[in-house]
């Protein structure tokens, strides 16, 4: 599950930055509710493209589903016009 310092600060940044595209945002409690509850599912479509992805012939396994930053909040802040 990803760290909760990383879940808040995507509901952080769509809260402040993309809220024009979500106005009818739920609130942080409810979003991790929800995230909490999809872990299971996200399992699943993870082992699913991991079964169809890996050559099953090949004895190695290395899957990293640990999120990657794309944007900082400062890089966003220096965009905005």
């Amino acid at each position: 599950m990803p760290h909760k310092s990383w879940a808040y600060s995507g509901y952080s940044f769509v809260s402040q930055f993309l809220l024009g595209m979500f106005p009818d945002l739920i609130n942080l409690d409810r979003f991790n509710v929800r995230r909490r509850e999809l872990v299971g599912v996200i399992e699943t479509i993870r082992r699913d493209l991991r079964d169809q992805k890996i050559d099953s012939e090949n004895p190695v396994r290395l899957v990293d589903s640990a999120p990657i930053t794309l944007i900082t909040f400062a890089f966003a802040e220096r965009q905005t016009p």
